[in-house]
């Protein structure tokens, strides 16, 4: 099942709220966050691997760019916000609940990093701005690089080049777009 269409049936079972604010994914929905998981960890993992980035995915753009949600459609910024949240708690949920500890710290790295990506331009902005991170379309993108990083570290194990760069937000590093394009591409290649 796409990843995607598995998070909005999860969301919908949940009731409530956000429930009513689910939608089926658009068939060409962007998915890089979980399109290239391959490896050992990606395989012992199996479908909740996918779910659990892709919410997290979709947490990221509620937050930060809710015109591009996937799964979430609402006009409501703090129903956005909320849902965010939810979903950033139910992608380390289902891993968690599978005892996959290594891959529940590679996705609060990304989640730290992720926050850290968007926090400059936030500032950037300024206080009379509507308390987004900018354009939606730039904002959507600007952690691109870090997702695919994200599905390298999380299909290849906590070893991984990938990984350990992204274990880097612990010691407030940011790695740039080429050193997290690098490691996913370090993965790809073993």
């Amino acid at each position: 099942m796409n990843p995607l269409s598995a998070l909005a049936a999860a969301l919908r079972d949940e009731g409530g709220l956000l429930a009513a604010a689910t939608v089926d994914p658009a068939p060409d929905a962007d998915r890089f966050a979980s399109a290239d998981l391959r490896g050992p960890r990606a395989s012992a993992i199996g479908d909740e691997l996918p779910v659990a980035i892709e919410a997290t995915r979709e947490a990221e753009l509620l937050h930060h760019a809710p015109e591009r949600a996937r799964v979430v459609r609402t006009a409501d910024r703090d129903l956005a916000l909320l849902a965010g949240d939810r979903l950033y708690a139910l992608g380390l949920e289902r891993l968690a609940a599978g005892g996959w500890v290594a891959e529940v710290e590679i996705l609060a790295d990304v989640v730290a990093l992720v926050a850290r990506l968007h926090a400059a331009p936030a500032w950037d902005l300024g206080p009379d701005h509507d308390g987004g991170t900018g354009d939606p379309a730039v904002a959507a993108e600007r952690t691109r690089a870090l997702w695919i990083c994200a599905g390298a570290a999380l299909g290849q194990g906590f070893g991984s080049p990938a990984a350990v760069l992204l274990r880097t937000a612990r010691e407030g590093a940011t790695p740039s777009e080429a050193a997290l394009r690098a490691a996913a591409a370090a993965v790809a290649t073993a």
